[in-house]
């Protein structure tokens, strides 16, 4: 059976009742690594994420290529591989299947971005395990058959430098934050990898990525939106979250790509510090009530990034007009009043904050009384 699906009719019940519980482990992995990363105890909800990713591999979960059952297009592309699953039998267990990859693979990104851990997961170009899956749809799409492949998207269609050929379908709530958390992971690695040693090709690499952040970054709500009292984590819908925390996660991207290219590209500094001031402007949103998504740890990890952007740029001015400090205090005043509230829900983040916080004694604290000391 080396390399291709077992027939349904082959299958015995008790054989059936095997591929259940395979998912079933994947579904219960997943949880359980969120549940352990919202705890701040990153060392074992990566040791069992890793497991759970290895799994979704050899179930072929990352080749779900068609949101339409029966399409052969999701069966076993690489030969050599036993596939642990037979094909869904319904369009319902299709979807279940490309929404479990995609909660696994948030959780990979989870671990690079916040703790720093190698990813589990290969990436959309990995020459033997790409990524193809596309991303989910909502679940009731399936359940009525209206779902369709007609402008559906992937990771390959995400980075791609050159838009596509046909209108993209409108993002699910669940894509959007996936798309978020892609582009900030792949900024991360680049600008990781062109520091290391700058080449031509990698800083090609860094701009293609920055187009299409921006690209992206083009169909969420504007940030205008959410620049009102009456728009609060603690009333958001589920797609405004989704686009909040997206809005967040790609910014987050630009401050990399720019800070990476600061010294190449006399636009890049006002560029970064821009994407700050933006996501300093979101977190007016940010109340005491509504910060509970697992997720919004990424978006904490943003908040460091701007942070860290606006104290150095309030350093390097620390003798210019008192006007020009104080407009970019009161920004940064923002996003540290806000990190300090999310610092609360997830204890991971604490450490981070104290990070900001030993940064901001370089310049003497916040004025105002704005900046608490976290214990």
């Amino acid at each position: 059976m080396t390399g291709q699906w077992w027939e349904p009719e082959e299958l015995s019940p008790a054989i059936r009742d095997y591929f259940d519980r395979l998912m079933d482990f994947l579904r219960g992995s997943v949880l359980l690594t969120q549940y352990l990363y919202m705890r701040g105890r990153f060392l074992e909800g990566y040791h069992v994420h890793c497991g759970a990713a290895r799994f979704a591999l050899s179930c072929g979960l990352h080749r779900l290529t068609s949101f339409i059952f029966n399409n052969p297009v999701y069966t076993n592309s690489n030969p050599t591989h036993i596939v642990l699953l037979q094909p869904p039998a319904s369009g319902v267990e299709l979807g279940e299947r490309i929404s479990t990859f995609w909660m696994i693979y948030m959780c990979d990104k989870l671990s690079s971005v916040v703790a720093g851990f190698v990813c589990a997961l290969p990436s959309e170009s990995d020459p033997v395990d790409a990524v193809e899956t596309v991303f989910p749809r909502m679940m009731d799409e399936y359940e009525l058959g209206t779902v369709s492949d007609v402008g559906s998207g992937s990771l390959l269609s995400l980075f791609d430098h050159v838009p596509p050929a046909t209108t993209p379908q409108r993002d699910s709530c669940w894509t959007v934050i996936i798309k978020g958390f892609a582009i900030l992971e792949r900024a991360i690695q680049l600008s990781t990898a062109y520091r290391a040693r700058p080449t031509s090709n990698s800083a090609v690499a860094l701009r293609q990525l920055e187009l299409a952040a921006n690209r992206f970054l083009s169909t969420l709500r504007p940030v205008a939106y959410f620049i009102s009292e009456d728009v609060s984590t603690e009333s958001m819908n589920p797609e405004d979250m989704a686009n909040f925390m997206a809005h967040h996660t790609v910014l987050g991207a630009l401050i990399e790509i720019h800070q990476t290219l600061v010294d190449v590209d006399e636009k890049a500094y006002e560029a970064r510090l821009s994407c700050a001031k933006s996501m300093a402007e979101l977190t007016i949103a940010v109340k005491d009530g509504g910060l509970v998504y697992g997720c919004l740890i990424g978006v904490g990890f943003c908040w460091c990034l701007a942070a860290q952007v606006l104290i150095q740029h309030i350093e390097s001015n620390d003798d210019k007009e008192l006007f020009v400090v104080e407009n970019y205090e009161a920004h940064l005043a923002k996003i540290v009043s806000a990190l300090e509230k999310l610092s609360l829900t997830f204890p991971m983040l604490v450490h981070q904050f104290k990070q900001v916080q030993e940064a901001l004694g370089r310049i003497g604290g916040l004025s105002g009384g704005v900046f608490a000391e976290v214990e």
